[in-house]
């Protein structure tokens, strides 16, 4: 089955049903996934040691969050 058959059939179903669906899907995306949380750990320290040794700059979080898109 195709995601575009999935989604489909989903919008056919009766909203209660939806719901099960979304929840379901929710309830499977925030299990906790050790795999995911491992490659991100290894990415945090890859990224703190570019900056332990100066090899990045940084900027203020408030000059990140007011800049414009």
């Amino acid at each position: 089955m195709t995601l575009e058959t999935l989604l489909s059939e989903s919008l056919k179903l009766k909203p209660e049903d939806q719901l099960r669906v979304v929840e379901t899907i929710m309830d499977n995306l925030s299990t906790p996934n050790n795999k995911i949380d491992a490659l991100w750990n290894e990415e945090a320290q890859r990224r703190l040691a570019l900056y332990d040794a100066g090899l990045v700059s940084t900027i203020p979080a408030e000059e990140l969050l007011n800049q414009s898109l």
